[in-house]
């Protein structure tokens, strides 16, 4: 699946060396003996340095932001933007992945407006990558899938070869994978599952190694979503193959991809182990983004394993780090989970489950994710079924199920549909 390492641009060791003596060249492009270079030269290695650090310590880096801080600060002496388009986008990267709602958005709304002001500008694709991505982020479903669809059609193999290298991904298989995700979220399964197919094929054809990786942590997280733990487990170990030859940082996400993915009741306990594990690091590396849907899977595993007060905790602190940092794409979930968990831990006392559920409903509803939405209205509805509250129950679901998009690839759908059924009078 993943090209050999003559054909990624990059080699399969010495990443870490490398960016090493990149960062020492940062140190000499700001010493006066650097005032002979050409501004525009300087800028362009000033640029490059800014992705130097990327893939040994992160976009979240404090080393990655200044590199593209001070490239921005160089752009703006110029009349070429493309510089300072990859600036806006380092940038960009570094306050979406530490979750900093304010500065992200500002960047995201900056990019794009400079972007379309320039006729025939060819990072106005990256431009709506960014910009859908910080829709998605803020729960905005139907506003980030129509800037994936621009930003997809906009690829044109001519203009943006080069993009891989100065945006650290292929620009038109990581539009498509998170694409994918959103049409997941909005109830459009079949159509997201053709689309992270061909996603991932367009990423190999790149040929370009932190693209694959990329592509195939998406992935993951789309099996994730859909609880499928052998997607899980085939997309996980495929990213981790990428980082063990390409010497990439190791990836906290995929180690919790496969702690999950082996989840049983032989190896429930080291499971459990090993998703904690990968989610301790997460503060140290500075890097939220995606974060609450590993925490409410955790949560879930948890409560599952009889620690429904650790599931609900971990819930809770997630559900007040959301409120710093806004990224409201799996909000709904978050609901939904602790209200089936407080289920889990009292049977009997179901007001405090009802009011979760009809919260996860309520901002389902609201951004339009059929979904979660689905799954919500499901939860709810057994709820009022066990409690003979039929007639409740066939009202939350009924409207959950009414239009959504046939598949046979979401089972909650068939078992809605299954109960509705048998609620009818």
């Amino acid at each position: 699946m993943v090209g050999e390492s003559r054909r990624s641009g990059l080699a399969p060791l010495g990443i870490q060396e490398a960016a090493a003596h990149l960062g020492k060249a940062i140190e000499l492009a700001d010493k006066p003996a650097a005032s002979a270079a050409s501004g525009s030269n300087r800028l362009h290695l000033q640029t490059r340095l800014g992705n130097a650090p990327i893939w040994a310590k992160g976009y979240q880096a404090p080393e990655t932001s200044a590199a593209f801080a001070r490239a921005r600060e160089l752009a703006s002496r110029e009349e070429d933007a493309s510089e300072r388009f990859s600036a806006y986008y380092g940038l960009w990267v570094g306050h979406l992945t530490r979750g900093e709602p304010g500065p992200m958005r500002e960047m995201a709304e900056l990019f794009l407006r400079e972007a379309a002001t320039r006729p025939d500008c060819p990072e106005t694709l990256v431009a709506h990558r960014v910009s859908g991505t910080t829709c998605l982020y803020f729960g905005d479903f139907v506003d980030a899938h129509e800037h994936f669809q621009k930003s997809i059609k906009l690829y044109d193999q001519a203009w943006h070869g080069d993009f891989a290298n100065r945006f650290g991904h292929d620009p038109h298989a990581a539009a498509e994978i998170r694409d994918a995700i959103t049409l997941w979220a909005l109830g459009r399964i079949d159509e997201a599952l053709r689309l992270a197919d061909r996603a991932l094929a367009d990423a190999e054809s790149a040929a370009h190694a932190p693209t694959m990786g990329y592509a195939l942590v998406f992935a993951a997280l789309l099996g994730l979503l859909r609880r499928n733990p052998e997607a899980v487990a085939t997309y996980s170990q495929a990213s981790a193959d990428v980082v063990s030859r390409f010497d990439f940082p190791g990836n906290w996400a995929v180690v919790f991809f496969q702690g999950w993915a082996k989840r049983s009741e032989a190896a429930e306990e080291s499971s459990l182990a090993e998703m904690r594990r990968s989610l301790a690091i997460v503060p140290e590396r500075g890097q939220v983004w995606l974060l609450p849907r590993f925490e409410a899977a955790l949560a879930e595993a948890e409560a599952s394993a009889g620690e429904t007060d650790a599931g609900l905790r971990r819930l809770d602190d997630a559900l007040d780090e959301l409120e710093r940092t806004e990224q409201r794409w799996y909000e709904a979930e978050l609901y939904r989970i602790r209200g089936e968990i407080l289920l889990k831990r009292d049977p009997a006392d179901t007001a405090s489950a009802e009011q979760s559920l009809q919260a996860a409903i309520a901002i389902a509803q609201s951004q339009k994710a059929r979904s979660f939405e689905l799954r919500a209205a499901l939860a709810l509805a057994k709820l009022y079924h066990a409690a003979n509250r039929d007639a409740d129950a066939h009202t939350a679901l009924a409207l959950a199920v009414e239009g959504f998009p046939p598949t046979r690839q979401f089972p909650e759908l068939t078992e809605a549909q299954t109960l509705l059924a048998a609620l009818n009078p």
